[in-house]
């Protein structure tokens, strides 16, 4: 299955390293591995995300707890977006 990534979703991960780069470079590389080991799960389980009102699918990294949302489509898996709060329009 391929990953594709919206911008929203690059710049999220842009946004989370240079955040918690600042705080500590250790950090920031355990979240980023939290993320990626999670979308590799995703990758096995693509309908493991619970379900959204707009068709996307929200799944929750395990050790950071950062939701990552996104799209199964056929072939592919959209990352729409990763982020920690609720409130969030993805349009």
């Amino acid at each position: 299955m391929k990953i594709v990534y919206r911008r929203s979703a690059l710049r999220d991960l842009q946004n989370i390293r240079n955040y918690y780069a600042a705080i500590s470079l250790k950090t920031a590389d355990n979240i980023r591995i939290d993320i990626y080991e999670t979308i590799d799960v995703l990758k096995a389980f693509p309908d493991s995300g619970r379900p959204l009102y707009d068709g996307s699918r929200l799944f929750p990294t395990q050790k950071y707890r950062f939701n990552i949302t996104y799209v199964h489509k056929k072939d592919n898996m959209e990352i729409v977006g990763i982020f920690r709060f609720q409130n969030r329009n993805f349009s």
